[in-house]
């Protein structure tokens, strides 16, 4: 691994701008920074520009590889990145739409819960329990069995 800053700086691009599978951009990849790391060596106080005009723009090293490069590798590579967008996209719409569909059903439910009201019946001969809250009076005295 380099510890130049620069080196590291200049092969990053370089990635990035590489318009190919994951194994043949290391493969490409391993080649450019051992041609890096040796030229860091005999040159240790060269900076970005230095390297980039030894080398060339990481722009250019990309255009070379596909100057280079078959069509057909280079139109599957971008189709394997469009693949990967197209699941991402799909994936992220999915729990979207879940998210969308439980906070719909949380709301139903909200709302059908707080609209309601409750029906309460006394049977004739029925026993109330004694610390209920609502079957007390306002004052806080419960009711006798006579209902008084």
């Amino acid at each position: 691994m380099m510890s130049k800053p620069s080196g590291q700086t200049y092969l990053k691009k370089v990635r990035s701008y590489l318009p190919c599978s994951g194994k043949v951009k290391k493969q490409i990849m391993e080649q450019i920074t051992e041609s890096v790391e040796v030229y860091l060596a005999e040159e240790p106080q060269a900076g970005y520009e230095q390297i980039t005009a030894r080398f060339g723009a990481p722009q250019a090293i990309a255009a070379a590889y596909v100057e280079n490069a078959g069509t057909a590798e280079i139109l599957r590579a971008l189709q394997i990145r469009r693949r990967i967008v197209s699941i991402v996209a799909a994936v992220m719409a999915a729990i979207l739409l879940s998210w969308a569909g439980a906070v719909t059903w949380a709301m139903i439910q909200y709302k059908h819960n707080s609209q309601g009201f409750v029906t309460v019946s006394i049977q004739e001969g029925e026993v109330r329990p004694a610390d209920d809250p609502y079957w007390s009076t306002p004052e806080g005295q419960f009711f006798d069995e006579t209902g008084g």
